[in-house]
């Protein structure tokens, strides 16, 4: 009997640590943030192993110290950023990292802070699924985000996306996106700036979404966060009927932003 009890009292203790480290391994990954210090960022995630480099309006990626020391020569700090690599329990992300020094404590010795981020999604999903595992898009819409299908683009995205922007912006993100906007000068900016993420829907036929005016279910396949100055949404968007695009246009051609709806963490 003392053996079998034994033998018991062992095994519950392995199924205990089991579902503990069961646990530890699910834990969710931390977020980037916009504005954080190098230092900072390098403290929650490691120092990169792969680099990329933006030239003739691509990225280059660099896999050693060395090529992404002579990019750093060749194209600078603005031009040069990190590349991480996310597996979720859904999705794998390559995340690019871009850097922007910070002049306000010293012109000699700028501190690096996060500029934005741009996530490639391995296998495309409707945007309530990438954003519910985005940690970032949590922080972002801790309170709710309202999004706008956009069918041109014009930020730094191009083709169809989804812009979703805080419906309820902290002063913190408000302050963020002015000085991430202005190289942190701040002052004389008479436009909102805030942060926001725009998904870019999976290209199609040649052009990214082709064109078409994104909706709840569009396939995105890269995602970008960034400090976004909203674009005007006209009063009371509706959608347009099916397989017909707004007849409304701003200058230049563009087709208005509609707004889709609002999204919440924890909602699908």
């Amino acid at each position: 009997m003392k053996k079998t009890c034994r033998i018991a009292f062992w095994a519950a203790v392995f199924v205990v640590l089991e579902c503990v480290t069961t646990a530890q391994t699910t834990v969710a990954p931390s977020a980037f943030s916009l504005g954080a210090t190098m230092d900072e960022t390098y403290k929650v995630f490691g120092a990169p192993s792969q680099w990329y480099a933006y030239s003739a309006g691509s990225a280059h990626f660099l896999n050693s110290s060395i090529e992404r020391d002579a990019a750093l020569q060749v194209y600078g700090v603005r031009a040069v950023g990190d590349v991480y690599m996310r597996q979720t329990s859904a999705n794998l992300y390559r995340i690019k990292v871009a850097w922007l020094p910070d002049e306000t404590a010293s012109r000699l010795r700028p501190t690096m802070r996060v500029r934005w981020l741009t996530k490639d999604v391995d296998k495309p999903a409707p945007v309530a699924t990438i954003l519910g595992d985005l940690p970032e898009a949590a922080e972002i819409c801790k309170t709710g985000c309202d999004l706008y299908g956009v069918a041109d683009g014009d930020f730094q995205v191009s083709g169809s996306y989804v812009l979703a922007l805080p419906s309820n912006p902290s002063p913190a993100q408000l302050q963020t996106g002015l000085l991430l906007a202005t190289n942190f000068e701040g002052g004389g900016v008479h436009e909102a700036w805030c942060i926001g993420i725009m998904l870019a829907l999976k290209k199609s036929g040649g052009i990214w979404g082709g064109g078409e005016l994104p909706n709840w279910q569009g396939e995105i396949a890269s995602v970008t966060i960034s400090t976004i100055n909203p674009p005007a949404v006209p009063h009371d968007p509706q959608p347009p009927k099916k397989g017909k695009r707004p007849q409304e246009r701003r200058s230049g051609g563009q087709t208005p932003p509609v707004k889709l709806g609002t999204w919440i963490p924890g909602s699908r």
